[in-house]
């Protein structure tokens, strides 16, 4: 479909460009080789060596690469669908910098009111599936590639457009969960001890729970009803540092959790005297209930944990004039 240059399609093409390089969901990914073919497609569309031949082999390969990922979901037995939708592919500069934006978009059928016909076209509002943002420097091809997908979908960043993860998914675990525990909850430790735990504790049961991490659903996660043991906790402050940790640390702001590289996080040792330890082994449901402190009337402090198991109520079950 030829669209011809106006201003909505000036205004439409700033909105993608804002909305890839502004969600917390894009990602760095990395050509795998300076002669792929997706590359060699981009680089005749930036020197216009017929450049209408490019982007239909650029949309051909797409087609191509969906039906053989449909075939292997079919395969799989899975019932999924890959959506349909249009290509949208844009060679633009703005303020001295080049890129090219490779979008599949929702493509929708609406009524003319002027004509009163049916028409078929993008979507004005945001109805991204998939996109990618190609930078250039000097008319050259940058290596560095953003990519913005919900499902991270293989066949999209790695059959499609033939790039690699700028960092994996193991790394990217490792690295935020290490980050997170020792920059955002090792802070507030000595401070807010109460509100530590019970954020650790959700911190762990997100990782452990979702497949894939988000970093504005992992805020959401851990604070949007949470009511801070200790009034003085600053929450807007924890969900600056959070925000600001990938980009600033170097890990995705999205990516797939690797379930093998949280355990080591997931364990914490508590001491309780010098003789006991508390093992904290995954993340516990009903934290608050299931683990709790008071004191008794002569001022001596203990520590309640609920159990289920029998065997061990009954190993230290006392009798009350002990």
């Amino acid at each position: 479909m030829k669209i011809d240059h106006s201003e909505s399609l000036k205004e439409y093409t700033e909105k993608l460009l804002i909305e890839i390089t502004e969600s917390p969901k894009r990602r760095q990914y990395l050509f795998t080789s300076s002669k792929s073919e997706i590359r060699n497609v981009l680089e005749d569309i930036v020197i216009d060596n017929d450049r209408g031949r490019s982007i239909k082999l650029a949309a051909k390969r797409l087609l191509n690469k969906e039906k053989e990922a449909q075939e292997a979901l079919k395969s799989k037995k899975l019932k999924v669908e890959i959506l349909k939708g249009s290509l949208f592919q844009a060679y633009i500069e703005v303020e001295g910098k080049e890129s090219i934006i490779i979008c599949k978009a929702d493509h929708t059928e609406f009524l003319d009111e002027n004509s009163l016909t049916v028409r078929s076209g993008l979507p004005w509002d945001k109805k991204i599936f998939k996109a990618a943002l190609v930078r250039l420097k000097k008319g050259i091809i940058q290596e560095e590639v953003d990519v913005l997908d919900a499902n991270l979908s293989k066949y999209w960043w790695r059959e499609f457009l033939e790039l690699e993860e700028k960092h994996t998914d193991s790394y990217n675990t490792e690295k935020s969960m290490e980050h997170f525990d020792n920059r955002i909850f090792n802070s507030i430790r000595k401070k807010h001890p109460s509100d530590y735990q019970i954020l650790r504790n959700s911190f762990v049961g997100y990782y452990r729970n979702n497949e894939i991490f988000e970093v504005e659903d992992f805020i959401d996660s851990l604070f949007s009803n949470y009511e801070p043991e200790d009034k003085t906790l600053n929450i807007d402050s924890l969900v600056a540092k959070i925000r600001s940790l990938p980009e600033k640390l170097g890990f995705d702001k999205t990516f797939n959790i690797s379930k093998a590289d949280i355990k080591k996080r997931m364990r914490e040792k508590v001491k309780i005297s010098e003789a006991i330890d508390l093992l904290l082994k995954t993340d516990i449901p009903n934290f608050k209930k299931t683990l709790s402190s008071g004191k008794t009337q002569s001022g001596q402090m203990y520590l309640q944990i609920l159990t289920d198991n029998e065997k061990v109520y009954k190993e230290f079950l006392r009798s009350e004039d002990e």
